[in-house]
């Protein structure tokens, strides 16, 4: 099921399951419903109880329907009504032996696993750069420019720990020498170069005087060892000298044409092979430098298997295995749970959508069986791609589901002037042709008129003088200051919840904002204006007057 902003989600989430207890299709322990977080999944409950429980109380119950509601209210508390990792948790818990697992299991919080993963990290770095070689290969990365191969391999170990999954059998350095040329080369062009060198007539040319340093430098080049040679590289003085020096400056080379055009010629194609060269070097140091920290990666990933110290990944990834590799175990959690309904599916990842098929489905790539699988989201809404989110794997499952898909495209939040103003935004920016990357724009709808002649979306303010941008932010938050006086004086008007409308009041107004640049204008404008007001995101207590004081 599809469902655009407002029109009630969760709300169908809830019927659904209400509608599969009084037909007496599944019991609520049969069900796994599954949310994206906590909170959500405390208040889904809430809602699937009052649900039951307005059903419970109508006087057209029933006597075999009465007893199925009373059934599922006594059965709430311990209905799997959960997250996705507290799902799989409970899975593994139930067969820890089938998934390869002690028998004690622990989930650790974001917080208990990122310090776990900083000391593994630190572990295993001390101990590579003794062990494996790893020090000789930074300082190999150093030599080539690549100073911040510590700080990068610590980037890379960190998103290799949250896809370890996706690492078994890829390899990132293939074997085998590449070849250095670039100082052979270099050295073979030396002669001509000097030949070259003799037909200019004015010493202070540019172009002279970098085939100075080039002749310098490939004298160090005919000192250095030879396994050194291609890190001398990186210090090398430009062979870019396309406008380098004055045709003025150098006499007719033998075979025709100025001869600072054939240095010219010489240099570039030299230049062209240092590149390659470098890029290869550079390549290979970083893919064993990669290998090595897919190594570490997968090695932590066993060793939090084995002690069943899990991370929120880990608790996805064990559950899917658990079910692929132990057909006892998928056929005991398929019979459990006959019915998987998901709330807020366009945040699912690819490993969310595998544990969904593998208990609604004959396998993977198959259609769920019949009424096993009921999901509702909008892809629209999909944001958490930090955490796999993925919207090519949503859309595959909606084109898998086609035949069942169901739009609800009635807002019961917002009046129709505002509504016909979202559709028209929207549709333009998103629009209407669907793709594995882009869900398409499905317009709302609304029985809701507005309360009045005034009411639906308005722009404020007009044109600014040629003012500075501090100059800018001051005068908008004094407009937005200004409005919020109007509001918190009851000169705009609300709708009261009831069908009627109410003077406003200062919570009803709220402030978006793009960024928090603007914010201590905004700040120092409501209080100026005594305007009461509370601050919402994360980090913004730091941002507060009383901390910068402090």
């Amino acid at each position: 099921m599809e469902a655009g902003a407002g029109t009630g989600k969760t709300t169908a989430l809830v019927m659904r399951i209400v509608s599969l207890v009084t037909s007496g299709t599944a019991r609520l322990e049969a069900m796994a419903v599954i949310t994206f977080t906590r909170p959500a999944a405390a208040e889904l409950r809430e809602k699937v109880r009052e649900a039951l429980e307005e059903r419970l109380s109508r006087n057209d119950v029933g006597e075999s329907e009465l007893a199925r509601l009373e059934a599922a209210i006594e059965e709430i508390d311990y209905a799997a009504i959960q997250t996705i990792d507290g799902f799989a948790l409970s899975l593994l818990r139930e067969r820890p032996l089938e998934a390869g697992l002690p028998p004690v299991i622990e989930p650790r919080d974001e917080i208990e696993a990122a310090l776990a993963f900083d000391d593994a990290w630190r572990e295993w770095l001390a101990g590579a750069l003794e062990r494996d070689g790893l020090g000789d290969l930074l300082g190999r990365a150093a030599r080539l420019g690549l100073d911040r191969a510590v700080d990068s391999a610590r980037e890379i170990a960190e998103r290799f720990h949250a896809n370890y999954d996706l690492l078994e059998g890829v390899r990132f350095r293939e074997a085998g020498a590449t070849p250095r040329i670039a100082s052979d080369r270099l050295l073979g062009a030396i002669p001509r170069l000097r030949e070259l060198a003799a037909y200019c007539v004015n010493d202070d040319d540019r172009l002279m005087q970098r085939l100075e340093e080039v002749f310098e430098f490939a004298a160090e080049v005919a000192d250095a060892d030879e396994g050194d040679r291609p890190y001398l590289w990186t210090h090398a003085p430009s062979l870019r000298v396309s406008t380098v020096g004055s045709a003025a400056n150098w006499d007719e080379a033998p075979e025709g044409g100025k001869a600072h055009v054939r240095v010219r010629e010489q240099l570039a194609d030299l230049q062209a092979i240092v590149e390659s060269e470098l890029a290869e070097l550079r390549r290979d140091v970083l893919g064993e430098l990669t290998q090595q920290v897919a190594g570490f990666a997968l090695e932590y990933a066993a060793r939090r298997r084995e002690d069943g110290l899990a991370d929120f990944h880990d608790l996805l990834v064990w559950a899917c295995d658990m079910l692929r590799t132990s057909p006892s175990a998928r056929a005991h959690f398929r019979a459990r749970y006959p019915h998987v309904l998901i709330d807020e599916f366009q945040d699912t990842d690819p490993r969310q959508v595998s544990l969904a098929l593998l208990l609604t489905g004959p396998d993977e790539e198959a259609v769920p069986d019949p009424g096993a699988l009921f999901v509702v989201g909008d892809p629209k809404q999909s944001i958490y791609g930090w955490r796999r989110a993925d919207l090519p794997t949503v859309m595959a499952v909606r084109s898998r589901l086609k035949d069942g898909l169901l739009y609800l495209r009635q807002n019961f939040r917002t009046h129709r002037r505002l509504v016909e103003w979202v559709n028209g935004v929207f549709a333009s920016w998103i629009g209407r042709t669907t793709s594995a990357h882009q869900a398409d724009y499905v317009p709302l709808e609304t029985g809701l008129e507005p309360p009045g002649p005034d009411w639906g979306a308005a722009t404020v303010g007009g044109a600014l003088p040629d003012l500075n941008l501090p100059q800018i932010r001051e005068q908008e938050a004094g407009e937005i200051a200004r409005i919020a006086v109007s509001v918190g004086n009851g000169d705009w008007q609300v709708r009261d919840g009831d069908g009627g409308v109410r003077p406003s009041e200062f919570r009803d107004l709220v402030v978006l904002m793009r960024t928090r640049t603007g914010l201590p204008a905004l700040q120092q404008a409501l209080e100026d204006a005594g305007v009461p007001f509370t601050l919402a995101g994360q980090s913004l207590v730091f941002a507060t007057q009383e901390v910068r004081d402090l």
